[in-house]
């Protein structure tokens, strides 16, 4: 029973640690942008084209997509527990 006390422990540090870490790092970032390139958004381009103009291909994607990130999440949550 412990082991499950220690295992929300330990997500609990590391939360607070990031949620710690990304509020000064954003504190220290400066706001000019404007070097900024998306590469992976630029390599993606013609994937962003094909779903913009196919609806249905684009939902179908969407809905498999949550599906298997509730699964993911569920299958987590169950083995936290155990």
């Amino acid at each position: 029973m412990t082991h499950v006390f220690i295992k929300a422990g330990l997500v609990l540090t590391y939360t607070i640690t990031s949620i710690i870490y990304c509020y000064f790092q954003n504190e220290n970032q400066e706001d000019n942008i404007e070097d900024i390139d998306d590469k992976l958004h630029n390599f993606t381009e013609t994937i962003n084209i094909y779903f913009r103009e196919h609806v249905l291909e684009r939902n179908i994607m969407l809905i498999i997509g949550s599906a298997l990130l509730d699964i993911m999440i569920i299958t987590q949550g169950i083995r936290m527990v155990i």
